[in-house]
């Protein structure tokens, strides 16, 4: 019998990967790995060459071994993080940087995007950006008007943010910048505990209260990981990272000499 899918469920837990975030690596649904997770299937052999050239792990081991986390210390893409951090904090950062194609939702697209029953579906018919960017998560581009976000975006400029399960949201709060998306509108926010299942809603950069929400009334959460922008330097001191073409395009030349 193949150890597969537990070495899946071990190699996510190891790396902080969510099932989604997996799912994008080995180009697969998000449902497809709980089901490797829980022996109701397995993966094809495409997806398993993906996950032992991603992760560094042999096809051997990946299905005929129960890998343990000494396993995972011993293969490299875990090395370096682990000598730098310490032997007990299991994950890495490392990120491999890809171009891709993420859904771009202009001012105008907003409405539709909240009327949406299927959000994944809609996101698929926007046109989309080509960005280098981490290889594993899903993303969405949205462009702000002038009246969006109360003091951290500006009119044209666009939030690049990654998708993240709402119940991670609170593992950093009032420290990161999110989209949140709710049944009426979708802003940028620092997230707060207010009590149990309701959320703070700051605006950003003034870290004054906006509202409070009922976490059941949140449809999606994206982290900000960085901002298009022409104006620089209102963003250098906002705790938001402008968009570094520049050096995310030097990361991907890197890692596309590699494989060459």
């Amino acid at each position: 019998m193949s150890h597969i899918g537990r070495n899946i469920k071990k190699i996510r837990s190891v790396k902080g990967l969510s099932q989604e975030q997996f799912a994008n690596i080995i180009n697969v649904k998000r449902a497809s790995i709980g089901a490797y997770e829980e022996g109701r299937a397995e993966p094809k052999i495409p997806a398993i060459m993906e996950i032992a050239n991603h992760f560094g792990i042999s096809i051997d081991d990946l299905l005929t071994k129960e890998l343990t986390v000494n396993d995972l210390y011993r293969f490299d893409i875990f090395r370096d993080d682990l000598q730098q951090f310490g032997a007990n904090n299991l994950l890495p950062s490392r990120d491999v940087t890809d171009l891709l194609q993420i859904p771009f939702i202009s001012i105008g697209e907003r409405e539709d995007l909240l009327k949406s029953a299927d959000v994944p579906r809609f996101l698929g018919s926007l046109p989309a950006l080509c960005l280098p960017l981490s290889k594993g998560r899903s993303y969405i581009a949205l462009e702000f008007g002038a009246d969006d976000a109360p003091g951290v975006l500006g009119q044209g400029e666009i939030a690049i943010a990654s998708s993240i399960d709402l119940d991670d949201v609170l593992n950093h709060e009032g420290r990161a910048a999110f989209l949140i998306q709710t049944e009426k509108d979708i802003g940028c926010f620092r997230v707060l505990r207010h009590r149990i299942r309701e959320w703070r809603l700051n605006s950003y950069a003034e870290n004054q209260v906006v509202r409070i929400v009922d976490q059941k009334l949140i449809k999606q959460a994206w982290r900000v990981e960085s901002v298009i922008t022409k104006n620089v330097s209102r963003h250098l001191h906002s705790g938001l990272d402008s968009y570094d073409m520049e050096s995310r395009l030097k990361a991907l030349e890197a890692a596309l000499a590699k494989k060459s």
